[in-house]
């Protein structure tokens, strides 16, 4: 016999729903986020007397999870995966049923027609420059696109029980549950790592410049693979590389973060490689975001330290008083865009990647939720479901044309290739614009861009 149950986001809003019983807890979820036409990552069973965050397993019946007639059921709010760098001119988007959908340059995985069958219950996609490796929920991993960059096309039996991916500009790097890392792609881009793999034990994560890969493994230390002059080569600071909590690459270096928040670099001295006179500033850093050639760190004071090629942002020093109170940091190639806790932005870097704002943007920057950026401009989304976009306006930075600006409403999230970006509104509805030859144009793809509101998990 039917049962009733009710589904509420945070908001307040919810949904009766009936369901039999013996019915999967991912069909209910479906059928929720349709009904609320919201994306919703699971379902939490409340519980009396007692707060429960536990998500509902998605390959459970509803029986099986303890959902009775008349339970209550919180909805959390997932993004849509999406796989997309700021390296690559192709877009690739999970549906709500795990599908993917392909769009932009061929040649760089726009086309995934080749695998089309083996892209089910996708959790998770990452980019090279001209490739894409998708993790699915039963972890097997996926690759299509320019087999010299990665995509050596369909499943690999050395490919299971993967839990993440990482990308160089043309390698993937993945991580098992056994803490063992499976390489490929090509072998100057960090593909190659039989030197090291001895060493590849109980690896956490996996980070990545252009042509190199470094992972903290037990205890905190460090181990790097690929081409030296692009941080594969760690051993003059491998001493300091103790403790390491995270670490984020440019396309040159590499930057650690330490358990006493502390930051140890390596790689090209000049492109973000070594610090200089900045290393004494570089305390209590919670976070790092890295332009083509520089870095960014936030502090816990909210306070923001720059360090890298001056040309690609690694000089503030002309906004240093307005970085106060900084929240996150957002990178183009070769500029930076910071948003404060009041929600406002500050821009700095080269003009033409979007280290500037016009006096026609610039008092429109309020309000702001979330930065993201192409090569050469970016887009922020606004707490009314608005968009904001500065910077080359081939590259995405102009989306005041009447058939774009029209459809920015009710955005819910924003994504970005090399020259395009992607905005996803809250009925599942998917708009792009900025550089045709990059995902831009989605014609061909039209009829599968709907109803991408229903998702099994974010991407990471």
């Amino acid at each position: 016999m039917a049962m009733t149950v009710t589904v509420s986001l945070m908001s307040g809003r919810s949904a009766k729903l009936k369901a039999e019983p013996g019915s999967w807890v991912h069909d209910l979820r479906t059928r929720a986020s349709k009904e609320l036409k919201t994306p919703i990552g699971g379902l939490v069973l409340q519980m009396q007397g007692a707060p429960n965050t536990t998500p509902l397993e998605e390959e459970a019946t509803l029986q099986q999870a303890g959902v009775r007639d008349g339970a209550m059921l919180n909805a959390t709010v997932r993004q849509v995966p999406v796989g997309c760098s700021r390296r690559n001119a192709a877009f690739a988007l999970v549906r709500g049923d795990g599908t993917v959908v392909t769009w932009g340059d061929a040649q760089s995985g726009g086309d995934s027609s080749s695998v089309y069958q083996n892209l089910t219950k996708v959790q998770t996609i990452k980019a090279t420059s001209r490739a894409f490796a998708a993790l699915r929920r039963d972890g097997q991993v996926v690759t299509w696109g320019d087999p010299l960059r990665g995509g050596r096309g369909g499943p690999s039996s050395h490919l299971q029980d993967v839990t993440s991916l990482q990308a160089s500009q043309s390698a993937f790097a993945a991580l098992r549950t056994d803490g063992r890392v499976v390489t490929w792609g090509d072998t100057a881009a960090g593909a190659d790592s039989n030197s090291v793999s001895q060493r590849l034990l109980e690896v956490s994560s996996i980070s990545a410049t252009a042509f190199a890969l470094a992972a903290i493994c037990q205890d905190g230390l460090v181990e790097t693979w690929g081409d030296r002059r692009y941080g594969g080569d760690c051993r003059a600071v491998q001493k300091e590389l103790q403790g390491v909590r995270s670490i984020v690459g440019n396309d040159f270096a590499f930057a650690a973060i330490r358990a006493d928040s502390s930051v140890v670099c390596w790689g090209k001295d000049d492109s973000g490689g070594s610090p200089g006179e900045m290393q004494a500033q570089l305390v209590d850093v919670v976070s790092i975001e890295a332009s083509s050639a520089a870095f960014a760190a936030i502090r816990s004071d909210g306070r923001v330290v720059a360090w890298g090629d001056r040309q690609f942002g690694g000089d503030c020093s002309s906004v240093r008083d307005q970085l106060i109170q900084v929240q996150s940091i957002t990178a183009s190639r070769a500029a930076f865009a910071a948003l404060k806790a009041d929600n406002t932005v500050v821009v700095w870097g080269h003009e033409q990647y979007g280290g500037t704002v016009s006096l026609q943007i610039s008092p429109q920057l309020n309000h702001v939720n979330l930065i993201k950026a192409t090569e050469f401009a970016f887009a922020a989304l606004k707490s009314d479901g608005q968009v904001v976009t500065w910077g080359n306006p081939v590259e995405g930075g102009d989306s005041q044309s009447p058939s774009i600006k029209e459809k920015l409403r009710d955005v819910q999230q924003i994504e970005a290739s090399s020259g395009a970006f992607l905005a996803i509104r809250s009925d599942g509805s998917v708009v792009c614009w900025g550089n045709s030859d990059k995902g831009a144009y989605t014609k061909p793809v039209d009829g599968y861009l709907k109803d991408v509101h229903c998702i099994a998990t974010s991407l990471n």
